[in-house]
């Protein structure tokens, strides 16, 4: 399901940026910011009653992180509203600027997110040799399927 609604995004937020009513960079920034506050305000309360893992946690514990926490939460959403503002900046350039090669390099964020929970967090020490043989035909899958779409412009007709 998450890869499903993962797929979806792009060519909404395409259609979105193109036509004679299209969005500018910054207004499709300014909502999808605000769809990421609306999303996290729907489902955290969620996912703190009904955890995929471990016991509910109350609100109250959740808010109680430190400064250092909440700033760094903060600062990683900066970061990412920017880093999303500079790919609709640069989409909304002149054709010839635009390649598969910039689509790749943004459908590889959860590649490089997936190798940091594995690599530097660790998340999946201790685990059987069956759960890392499917993280790393995942890995190797995810990988493949960004390099064919960005290599398909060369063999177009």
């Amino acid at each position: 399901v998450s890869g499903i609604l993962m797929s979806l995004y792009s060519p909404l937020s395409s259609a979105a940026r193109t036509g004679e009513t299209a969005l500018s960079p910054y207004s499709a920034a300014l909502l999808f910011g605000g769809g990421v506050l609306l999303s996290t305000v729907l489902y955290t309360p969620f996912f703190l009653n009904f955890p995929v893992q471990g016991n509910p946690v109350q609100l109250w514990n959740y808010l109680k992180g430190t400064k250092q926490q909440h700033l760094w939460g903060i600062l990683g959403g900066i970061l990412w509203m920017a880093g999303t503002l500079a790919a609709y900046a640069a989409a909304s350039g002149p054709a010839a600027s635009q390649s598969a090669v910039s689509y790749a390099l943004g459908q590889a964020v959860p590649l490089a997110a997936a190798l940091w929970g594995l690599l530097a967090w660790r998340e999946f020490q201790g685990a059987t040799v069956g759960v890392k043989m499917l993280l790393t035909a995942m890995l190797v899958l995810y990988a493949s399927g960004i390099a064919i779409v960005a290599l398909a412009p060369l063999y177009a007709k």
